[in-house]
């Protein structure tokens, strides 16, 4: 999975689950400001990759 399809699923999951973006950064251990990076476009000076860790530990806390 690239970091498109990984940016992709958080959308997905932000919409299935009515998350804000404040409570995605809680549930992945980051800041907003890192939750904002990831969702930038790539050629946005504060564009920043997602991990797939990151995106993991959010499909376990929403399933879990």
């Amino acid at each position: 999975m690239n970091n498109s399809d990984r940016v992709k699923q958080l959308r997905a999951y932000k919409e299935q689950y009515s998350l804000t973006w404040q409570a995605i950064a809680e549930l992945c251990g980051v800041s907003i400001h890192t939750v904002h990076s990831w969702i930038a476009g790539e050629h946005e000076r504060k564009f920043r990759h997602m991990h797939e860790r990151h995106l993991k530990l959010l499909e376990l806390q929403l399933k879990g």
